[in-house]
């Protein structure tokens, strides 16, 4: 899977039913198994917002409060592009006096005006989603269909990359002064959860940039596992800076500026 969401993990194995599936597996192994404590939901790579507000207390944050109002969840594994493309055209438009004939973007909407094949059997049901190449040209003929003027700029984030880190940071801190752009990350999701279910490509927009501490909000659109979280930078650089299983072109993001 190249951008999408993720193999979603089962039921507990140990659920009723299951038994007959077992075979060849001890009543013992099964036991000691059941003993282990479950995992935590997020690795120590993720903080929850819920746990740490205070930056959003004492920042302007515009790129929070811009698109706060229309953090939505992909609605299936394979749609984080679509739904990250949602959240940041509405938030694009957010601006703008919209009538009470104007809809506001959503995910069927926005598949409907873009009008591309890819992109639709991408995000449907057990799609494989699609590049961050791709995406960035979706996006820019997005802007078109919706009247926004703006562009769109794709980084790929090369692993060997010395000068990644301090670049990524001088990025954000521009992101984080401006209200006029935003940024998606596409990312191997593992790398910033800390779980190995999540080993797939992942979308997600950078709501937030807390230079003094080296922090990242995402709005990840994961939400039937996830809900706004921090990771540091070198997190984010470290999940941006891997190799799309298909493609094999690097991971990275989009920059959206809006043109006025």
């Amino acid at each position: 899977m190249r951008v999408g969401g993720r193999p979603r993990r089962p039921a507990r194995w140990w659920a009723p039913g299951v038994w007959s599936l077992l075979g060849a597996v001890s009543l013992s192994c099964l036991a000691a198994a059941a003993d282990e404590p479950p995992r935590p939901k997020y690795g120590p790579q993720a903080r929850r917002l819920f746990l740490d507000r205070e930056y959003l207390r004492e920042h302007e944050a515009a790129d929070f409060w811009a698109l706060m109002g229309y953090y939505l969840p992909q609605r299936n594994d394979s749609s984080c592009s679509l739904a990250s493309a949602v959240m940041v055209l509405n938030a694009l438009r957010a601006a703008e006096a919209l009538s009470a004939a104007d809809e506001l973007v959503t995910q069927e909407s926005l598949l409907r005006r873009v009008g591309s094949p890819d992109w639709t059997e991408g995000t449907a049901d057990g799609g494989p989603g699609v590049s961050l190449a791709r995406f960035a040209e979706l996006l820019e003929q997005a802007l078109g269909k919706y009247e926004v003027a703006g562009r769109v700029e794709v980084v790929h984030i090369e692993p060997d990359d010395e000068n990644a880190l301090s670049n990524l940071r001088e990025v954000l801190s521009a992101n984080e002064a401006s209200a006029g752009d935003f940024l998606i990350a596409n990312f191997l999701q593992s790398e910033l959860t800390g779980d190995p279910e999540g080993a797939v490509g992942h979308m997600a927009p950078v709501a937030a940039y807390d230079a003094e501490a080296g922090r990242v909000l995402l709005f990840d659109p994961d939400r039937r596992w996830y809900e706004p979280y921090w990771v540091t930078v070198e997190t984010l650089l470290a999940g941006m800076a891997t190799r799309d299983a298909e493609g094999g072109r690097a991971r990275g993001y989009v920059r959206v500026f809006r043109e006025d």
